[in-house]
C-alpha cells in the first residue's frame, strides 16, 4: 500500500534549530550546536558521529567520505594461461584494505577512480576541528555497492584478461570523514 507523503520539517535532535537541506542530501551537521545527524527513511532524523581531517586547510570547503575497512576474499580467473595477474591480485587482497567513498555527488566513474586512488594511496586520518562541508548525498547503505564498484574496476583494470572475478567482502560500518 502506498503510503501518503509527509513532508516533516528537519530539527536538530539535539536544539532543534531547523536544518537547511539541499536537494538529495541526507546527513548534516548542525550549524548551531555541531551535532551530526543522518535522514533515515524508516527512524528519521538519527545520531551521526562525524569526523573532521586535520589536514583540510582553513576557510576551505571539506568533501566527505564514507570509510570502512573490509577483508576482501577474491576468486578470479583469466582467459590464457598468465596466470601471474591472480598472484597479484592474492597478494594485494590478502589483508583488510580501507575504503573511501565519495558521499558527494559524483559520477559512477569518478567516485571508482578516486576510490581506487585513496585505496591505493590512503590520506592520513588524524581529527581536526570542525568545517563546513559539500553536501552528503550518498547513504551509508550504499556503501558495500560502491566498494563492490572499486573491487571490479581495479581487477578490471588489470594488464591480464580477466574472464570472472567472484569474491566476498567482510566490512566494518562505515565512518563519516570530512577530508580536503
Amino acid at each position: 500500500m502506498d503510503r501518503p507523503i509527509e513532508l516533516v520539517p528537519l530539527l536538530c535532535i539535539q536544539c532543534s534549530v531547523p536544518i537547511q537541506a539541499g536537494i538529495d542530501e541526507i546527513a548534516w551537521a548542525c550549524e548551531n550546536c555541531g551535532r551530526g545527524q543522518m535522514l533515515d527513511e524508516i527512524e528519521g532524523l538519527t545520531s551521526l558521529e562525524i569526523f573532521f581531517s586535520a589536514d583540510i586547510p582553513p576557510n576551505s570547503l571539506g568533501k566527505p567520505y564514507w570509510i570502512t575497512k573490509a577483508t576482501v576474499s577474491l576468486q578470479r580467473e583469466a582467459y590464457g594461461i598468465l596466470g601471474k595477474q591472480n598472484g597479484v591480485a592474492n597478494r594485494f587482497w590478502s589483508h583488510p584494505r580501507q575504503f573511501f567513498i565519495p558521499a558527494f555527488a559524483s559520477s559512477l566513474e569518478d567516485m571508482i577512480a578516486t576510490g581506487k586512488r585513496l585505496l591505493i594511496d590512503p590520506p592520513s586520518l588524524h581529527s581536526g576541528p570542525p568545517v563546513k562541508f559539500e553536501a552528503v548525498t550518498l547513504h551509508k547503505d550504499d556503501v558495500i555497492s560502491a566498494v563492490e564498484f572499486i573491487i571490479v574496476g581495479i581487477e578490471a583494470g588489470r594488464k591480464d584478461k580477466v574472464k570472472r572475478v567472484d569474491f566476498t567482502l567482510d566490512f566494518d560500518e562505515p565512518v563519516l570523514w570530512i577530508l580536503e
